[in-house]
C-alpha cells in the first residue's frame, strides 16, 4: 500500500531553515572525520603512486556519474517540491531512466579508460570493472536522495553520506590493511560500500512510496528536459574540479597525481559548511513561497559561513606542513604546496556553492553555466601552460584561478537574477549571527 504523497512530502513538524542547517552541519562533522581517516590511512598504505592510481581511475566514474545522472535528482526535487506529479509517478519514470543512464555511463567509462590511459602506467581490467561498476550504484543513491530532498527529509539524505563514509573506511581497513590488496583492495572497498548504501537508499525510498511500474514517456521527457540543464551545470562544475587530475594523469606521473589527490582531498573539506547549507538551500528553495525573502536568508548564511571558512582556512595554513609530514609522512611532502595554493580558491568558491543552490532549487541551473564555462576554459588554458612544467603545483594554480573567476562571475549573475545588489549580499550586519546566539541560548 502506497503512502499518499501529500502526507510524506510535507512533514507535520517542519524545522526552521537555520535548525536544519545547524543539524546537518553537526552531523556532517562525523562524516568529515571519517573521510579524513580514510584519506590519511589510504594515502599511507598506498603511497603516492598507489594513491595517484586510485585518484586517476576514479576520476572518470566520478565525472561520468554527473553526466549519466542527467540532473534527474535535481529535477525530481523540483517536480516533487512543486507538486506537478505524484511521488508514485515520478519514481516509476526515474526507474526507467536509472537503467538507461547506468548502461550509458558504464560504456562511456570503459571507452575513456581505453582511449586515455595514464602516461606512466595502465589500468588493470579488474580495476576498470570495479570503477565503472560504481556508476549504477551511485546513480541509485543519487536518485534516492532526490526523493528525500523533495520530501524535505534531510535526515535520511544526510544519513546516506555518513553510512557510505563509514563503510568505505571499515572496508578499506579490511581489504588494504589486513588482506594487503593495495589499490584493488581500496577500489573493492569503494565498490562494496556504494553497493550496500544503494540497497539501503532504495529500500528507504520504497518505505514511503511504491513503484507503480508504468511507462510515462511525457513525464520521462519532462524529467530529462529539466534534468539535462542541471546535468550540464553539474558536469561543468565537476569537470572544473577533476580536470586537474585528468591533465596531471596524462602530462605528469601517478606520483604527482597522488600529491594532487591528497591536497585536493584535504582542502575540499573546507566545503563542509557550503555543502551542508547548499543541501538545505536547494530543498527549501524548491518549496519556497517567497523567493526574495528566501534569497536574503541565503545571502545571510553565505556571509556567516564565509567568516567560518576564513577562520578554518587560516588554521589549515598554519598547520599544513606539520599536518602532512606528521600524518601522511615525508613521502607526501609534495602535497603541502598544493594545499597552500588551493586554499584561497576553495574559500572564494564557497560563494558559488551556496548561492547556486538557491537558483537550482528554483529550476534555473542554467545560470551556473555562465560562470562555470569561463572558469573551465581558464582552468584548461592555465593547466596546459603550467602542468607540464610544475606538475601537481601547476594543477593547483590552475584550479585556484578557475575557482576564483567562477565565484566572482556567479556572484554578479546571482545578484542580477534575485534583484539583490552585490553590495547588499556581501554587507555584514550584527543580525547575521543572531540565529547562532539564539541557538546557543536555547541549548543552555
Amino acid at each position: 500500500m502506497s503512502i499518499n504523497p501529500t502526507t510524506i512530502e510535507k512533514p507535520v513538524v517542519k524545522s526552521s531553515f537555520a535548525h536544519a542547517a545547524f543539524w546537518m552541519l553537526s552531523t556532517n562533522i562525523a562524516v568529515i572525520i571519517l573521510g579524513f581517516a580514510e584519506q590519511v590511512l589510504g594515502a599511507r598504505w598506498l603511497g603516492p603512486a598507489g594513491k595517484g592510481m586510485l585518484t586517476s581511475i576514479m576520476a572518470y566514474p566520478v565525472l561520468l556519474i554527473t553526466i549519466a545522472e542527467m540532473g534527474i535528482r535535481q529535477a525530481t526535487v523540483y517536480f516533487i517540491g512543486k507538486k506537478t506529479h505524484t511521488s508514485e509517478q515520478v519514481i516509476s519514470a526515474v526507474c526507467v531512466l536509472l537503467v538507461g543512464t547506468s548502461l550509458l555511463g558504464m560504456l562511456i567509462c570503459f571507452a575513456c579508460f581505453r582511449l586515455f590511459p595514464p602516461k606512466d602506467a595502465h589500468f588493470p581490467v579488474l580495476l576498470m570493472v570495479l570503477a565503472a561498476g560504481t556508476i549504477p550504484l551511485n546513480l541509485a543513491v543519487a536518485y534516492s536522495k532526490g526523493f528525500f530532498l523533495g520530501w524535505e527529509i534531510t535526515t535520511k539524505f544526510n544519513l546516506l553520506e555518513g553510512l557510505s563514509q563509514s563503510l568505505r573506511l571499515a572496508l578499506l581497513i579490511v581489504f588494504v590493511r589486513f588482506f594487503h590488496w593495495h589499490v584493488d583492495g581500496a577500489l573493492t572497498a569503494i565498490f562494496i560500500s556504494y553497493g550496500l548504501v544503494a540497497i539501503y537508499a532504495v529500500f528507504q525510498v520504497l518505505c514511503h512510496v511504491r513503484i507503480i511500474w508504468q511507462f510515462d514517456p511525457r513525464l520521462i521527457l519532462a524529467l530529462v528536459k529539466m534534468g539535462i540543464v542541471y546535468a550540464l551545470a553539474l558536469f561543468l562544475n565537476m569537470l572544473n574540479y577533476r580536470f586537474g587530475v585528468i591533465m596531471i594523469t596524462h602530462w605528469s606521473t601517478l606520483k604527482e597525481v597522488g600529491y594532487y589527490g591528497v591536497g585536493m582531498g584535504i582542502v575540499e573539506q573546507l566545503w563542509l559548511l557550503p555543502n551542508t547549507l547548499g543541501t538545505v538551500v536547494f530543498s527549501r528553495s524548491a518549496n519556497s513561497d517567497d523567493p526574495l525573502v528566501f534569497s536574503r536568508k541565503v545571502s545571510q548564511l553565505l556571509r556567516v559561513s564565509f567568516v567560518a571558512l576564513l577562520a578554518l582556512s587560516g588554521v589549515l595554513m598554519l598547520i599544513v606542513k606539520p599536518f602532512i609530514l606528521g600524518l601522511y609522512t615525508q613521502t607526501f611532502a609534495g602535497s603541502i604546496a598544493v594545499i597552500e595554493v588551493m586554499i584561497p580558491g576553495v574559500v572564494i568558491f564557497a560563494i558559488y556553492r551556496i548561492l547556486n543552490m538557491d537558483l537550482a532549487g528554483r529550476g534555473k541551473p542554467v545560470l551556473a553555466t555562465y560562470a562555470m564555462i569561463p572558469g573551465l576554459i581558464v582552468n584548461i588554458i592555465v593547466g596546459i601552460l603550467l602542468i607540464p612544467k610544475y606538475d601537481a603545483l601547476g594543477g593547483a594554480i590552475a584550479s585556484t584561478i578557475s575557482y576564483t573567476l567562477s565565484a566572482i562571475i556567479f556572484l554578479f549573475v546571482y545578484s542580477h537574477e534575485v534583484k539583490i545588489p552585490v553590495r547588499e549580499i556581501l554587507r555584514y550586519r550584527t543580525s547575521d549571527f543572531a540565529f547562532i546566539t539564539d541557538r546557543l541560548r536555547k541549548s543552555s
